[in-house]
């Protein structure tokens, strides 16, 4: 497949952390790949779920006007998540978007059991979104990918193991076949099993290191399987390279400057140590490396 035929005017990214996070994505090379002559706009949150995707792609479209001109990706997320806008502390109207249920703190314990525990829910929600968005984006060139294999995944940690076999009814009403959301980032990049991906960075970053997002490099390789028909320029191909061995020596120096014995998040270890300076360097990889991305105005 093919990333693009001619790079696009202008190139929009939707998506959770897997799209937009403390280190470069794929959108990221994505922006760069097809070069300062085209607008980069990523509208991806850490934490959003797919109805805050699928409403972000329609705000976008209202605002923006999609065409054929245009390159419009999508990262999907698992079904377990619930966004919603509600009234925050200055009662404006934000969205929420906690992440997975069983891992966030916003929902409290009444409203899980009440509203969290219905699978069937989910995923129909979900894949009608799913559904309504490819019927829009037809009149773009675009790409649909996803964080995990969203047909057969519920709690994105627990399923990697243990995928749902039985049929529910999203995926019974909307069938895996007739939707053109390509293979995972967990597929594709570990075999649905996370315990490869943390074996891996261990090995190679430090044996306390635990982040389950893509470092750089795997973002980089993840486009490379799925886009296989592109050829990649070498610039690219040299700024991944070099921006690795940069990320790497950050996060070495991380762990050993603070002495962390037991697996721990590199956010973890920021807010316990606060080392401002390593943060800063790590937040300014992005600017230092690709092309940055046009403000959104959304809430």
């Amino acid at each position: 497949m093919k990333l693009y035929n001619e790079p696009p005017k202008r190139f929009f990214a939707f998506g959770c952390s897997f799209t937009q996070y403390g280190w470069p994505t794929w959108a990221d090379f994505v922006a760069l790949e097809a070069g300062p002559g085209t607008e980069y706009y990523n509208f991806g949150r850490s934490g959003a779920g797919n109805q805050y995707i699928a409403n972000t792609i329609a705000q976008a479209d209202s605002k923006y006007n999609f065409t054929k001109d245009d390159l419009v990706m999508v990262c999907w997320s698992n079904v377990h998540r619930e966004d919603r806008i509600f009234y925050n502390e200055q009662e404006t109207p934000a969205w929420t978007v906690p992440g997975n249920l069983t891992t966030q703190q916003f929902y409290d314990q009444e409203w899980l059991d009440k509203f969290g525990t219905c699978p069937d829910w989910f995923f129909i929600r979900d894949f009608a979104s799913i559904h309504l968005v490819t019927g829009f984006l037809n009149k773009t060139n675009s790409h649909q990918l996803s964080m995990v294999d969203i047909h057969n995944t519920w709690d994105q940690y627990l399923a990697n193991d243990n995928p749902i076999t039985e049929k529910n009814i999203g995926s019974i009403a909307f069938p895996a076949e007739k939707q053109k959301i390509l293979p995972s980032f967990y597929k594709t990049l570990w075999n649905n099993k996370l315990g490869n991906k943390l074996k891996n960075d261990m090995k190679r970053i430090h044996p306390c290191y635990a982040d389950y997002h893509p470092t750089p490099d795997e973002h980089f390789l993840y486009l490379k399987k799925i886009f296989k028909k592109h050829k990649w320029s070498k610039s690219t191909a040299l700024t991944e390279k070099v921006l690795m061995i940069e990320f790497v020596q950050y996060m070495k120096k991380l762990y050993k400057n603070n002495n962390i014995q037991k697996v721990t998040t590199p956010y973890d270890v920021f807010q316990i140590e606060g080392d401002t300076d390593l943060l800063n360097n790590l937040q300014d990889l992005p600017s230092k490396y690709f092309i940055q991305s046009k403000t959104h105005l959304f809430l």
